[in-house]
């Protein structure tokens, strides 16, 4: 596995990282066994980070306890990013046991390859520190109708209608 520096040095702002920068990065992030997703989440600006900038640009408020100024800073290794919060970590231990509930509830199922073709594409020429990492991709044959209403908890988060 290649160092945390030389592991930096692929990603696109290098250049404007600061021997401190690089030092909090490797003491935050040296021992992690997700060490690669960190220094791939500095090459530009996710969809879990997006809402920042969203929520700027229409002018609320605290929404995410960080400003766009702050993302660009942590992306630049000027600050450290906010640590972890017990949330974000109930997140990441659930995730899995929530997408196979979501799977066996609507009948869904994993398109591992169009997982790997979105998280290998790169962002457009014109802004390429835009980036598509979605954590699954999965299909729902809506001609089948689920053993249960389409009007389920997680059908009415997302806004789901059910079809005639």
């Amino acid at each position: 596995m290649p160092s945390i520096e030389e592991m930096l040095k692929s990603v696109p702002q290098y250049e404007h990282f600061t021997e401190d920068g690089i030092s909090m990065f490797r003491n935050r992030y040296g021992n992690d066994k997700r060490l690669a997703w960190h220094v791939a989440r500095l090459c530009g600006i996710g969809g879990s980070e997006t809402g920042v900038a969203v929520a700027a640009r229409r002018g609320v408020d605290d929404l995410f306890a960080k400003e766009p100024t702050d993302l660009a800073l942590e992306k630049l290794l000027r600050i450290p990013p906010i640590p972890e919060t017990g949330a974000m970590k109930f997140g990441q231990f659930a995730e899995n046991s929530l997408r196979e509930m979501f799977l066996e509830e609507y009948g869904a199922k994993r398109d591992f390859a169009s997982l790997e073709a979105f998280n290998s594409m790169k962002g457009p020429e014109k802004h390429p520190w835009m980036r598509y990492s979605p954590d699954d991709v999965i299909l729902i044959d809506l001609r089948v109708k689920p053993p249960h209403s389409w009007g389920g908890r997680i059908a009415r988060r997302w806004n789901f209608k059910e079809s005639k």
